[in-house]
């Protein structure tokens, strides 16, 4: 029996189908531990092996139905089940002929499809353990108070003895409270180490545009905005991407809008109207945004996405939600700062019915040129020099700070621009997660 994770039996009675599988899932670390074409089949097979997911033919033929399968394999253990169909919307209109459906792989195997569909597996048998692993906690809790309390009844002697008991019970309370924080904090440390692995560093900015900046800030340990910096071929890929909510829910979506965007770019080179236009749609799909029973009607992100050429110096800008402030060097106070404000609709989310294409805005940079992009944490700061009259850090005030530094090195900037937010918020809480970067060319 194999005892590593991920492992998947794969039951399907289309060789074709079962050999793409196998070839994706072993590119990515997946150790498919079987291949079987009918489900008496399948039975031993997931006896011998114990696989932690398992892929059906949605329309397995045979003396052992798809759903006698997975009646019979739910019995054995706790397993992902994931059916294999020709047509996602026949299957998620009849989601409920799919008995133990985890979720869907569409038929023929689409590489990007396939690999949302695990990944959103592997967060639902997360989300069952945690909540499994909680229950297991409240019941021996439970039981814990119920011996504590029956012992306390029957030598119940004085009033000493009894508060000797509550702070007893009190103690220990306090212990399990302290250790179940612990673990809490662990497990968002880690996740934050996993963010911090795929996002891209400020070196990443710094190693394409050398006078480069980034100012990232969370809220909380993991963040819901992210940096996306991506270069293919003469293009540099570069946006401020800003998810609905922060923290653990902000950083899953953040994880989510980051693979996405990479998945759109790694093929081709869109202008940023048509990367977001893609990325829209990818996130009502992913996020089942529309569908009955979806639960993620609203979610989604801002963006400020740019790409710049550079070997003709063309820059290309397409905004939802979230401006770009671009810089004319040798230019007055007065004319030198130009605001390119994005369209008034998200990425992702079912709100928005009627809305138009993305738009796209081009021009040509110099030398000395400058462009601005960030998430709205930095301008939606409350704080002020008057504790009693809370206001926004504002739009304004970023422009003032621009074009106040526009002749000082654009490292200034930053440590200006970090200086005016601390100095802003003061000993108010920080509202939102940070992002701002900034680029001379």
């Amino acid at each position: 029996m194999s005892t590593k994770n991920n492992t998947v039996l794969i039951v399907e009675d289309d060789v074709t189908v079962s050999s793409a599988l196998n070839e994706l899932l072993t590119e990515w670390d997946y150790e498919v531990v079987h291949m079987a074409q009918d489900g008496q089949n399948a039975i031993e097979a997931y006896d011998a092996s114990k696989p932690q997911f398992v892929i059906i033919d949605g329309h397995l033929g045979g003396a052992v139905s798809c759903t006698e399968l997975a009646t019979e394999i739910h019995k054995k253990g706790n397993v992902v089940i994931l059916y294999s169909v020709k047509n996602l919307e026949d299957a998620f209109e009849h989601e409920q002929e799919y008995i133990f459906a985890t979720g869907f792989i569409q038929k023929p195997i689409n590489r990007l499809q396939l690999k949302l569909a695990l990944q959103s597996a592997k967060s639902s048998l997360q989300h069952w353990n945690t909540k499994i692993s909680k229950v297991e906690q409240d019941l021996n809790m439970a039981n814990l108070q119920i011996e504590e309390l029956t012992v306390t009844n029957e030598h119940l002697i004085t009033a000493t003895f009894r508060e000797r008991a509550l702070k007893k019970e009190l103690a220990e309370s306090q212990s399990l409270i302290e250790a179940q924080s612990k673990k809490i904090q662990d497990s968002i440390n880690y996740a934050k180490s996993i963010q911090n692995s795929i996002l891209p560093k400020e070196q990443v900015l710094n190693d394409l545009f050398s006078d480069s900046f980034m100012f990232f800030r969370p809220k909380d340990i993991v963040s819901g905005d992210f940096p996306f910096i991506y270069k293919k071929d003469e293009y540099v890929y570069f946006a401020a991407v800003d998810c609905t909510g922060h923290g653990v829910p902000g950083a899953l979506l953040s994880l989510i809008g980051y693979l996405l965007i990479q998945e759109i770019v790694h093929y081709n080179v869109p202008t940023p109207s048509v990367l977001l236009d893609k990325l829209h749609d990818a996130v009502v799909k992913t996020l089942r945004q529309g569908v009955e029973g979806g639960e993620n009607e609203r979610d989604g992100m801002d963006v400020g996405m740019c790409r710049f050429n550079q070997l003709t110096g063309e820059f290309q800008f397409s905004g939802a939600h979230r401006p770009l402030y671009i810089l004319r060097k040798g230019k007055t106070d007065e004319e030198c700062l130009e605001e390119v404000k994005g369209d008034k609709f998200p990425i992702g989310g079912v709100q928005y019915r009627g809305r138009d294409k993305f738009i796209n805005f081009e021009t040509v940079l110099s030398k000395g040129d400058r462009v601005y992009v960030c998430s709205d944490g930095y301008p939606d700061q409350f704080g002020g020099p008057d504790d009693t009259d809370l206001k926004k850090i504002g739009p304004k005030r970023i422009r003032q700070v621009l074009i106040e530094a526009k002749d000082q090195p654009i490292a200034n900037v930053k440590e200006r621009l970090v200086s005016v937010f601390d100095e802003w918020q003061g000993k108010h809480k920080q509202m939102d997660d940070v992002l701002f970067l900034g680029i001379e060319f």
